[in-house]
């Protein structure tokens, strides 16, 4: 909508603005959804611990042993074996690609 100014209003350029933010984030996550939803095997949108291990390797991460753990003990410390999506972003945004740049997170190098 448009003002008689030739402007637009706030509301409108915020909703654009988010709505492109949004795309591109889909974008930046979708190899991940992917990857994530193909070692959810019983579909309920929690990875167990195995489930967590398999998303580790089926994005060729060559991460040792002792580093899965390290990551799993973030990532469920109590050991309730319910790994959400979104805890699954944060830790991966968060953590070093190993044996990389380690300016580029796991989460940056699997969304190339």
């Amino acid at each position: 909508q448009s003002h008689p100014s030739g402007k637009i209003l706030f509301n409108d350029f915020q909703k654009i603005l988010l709505d492109f933010q949004l795309r591109g984030h889909e974008r930046f996550l979708r190899s991940f959804v992917t990857q994530f939803r193909r070692v959810d095997t019983d579909k309920n949108g929690l990875l167990n611990e195995s489930e967590f291990k398999n998303l580790i390797y089926n994005m060729n991460i060559d991460m040792p042993e002792a580093d899965v753990k390290r990551l799993l003990n973030v990532i469920d410390p109590y050991n309730h074996q319910q790994i959400t999506f979104s805890d699954s972003v944060t830790l991966f945004s968060a953590e070093p690609y190993p044996g990389g740049n380690q300016e580029i997170s796991i989460m940056q190098h699997i969304s190339e």
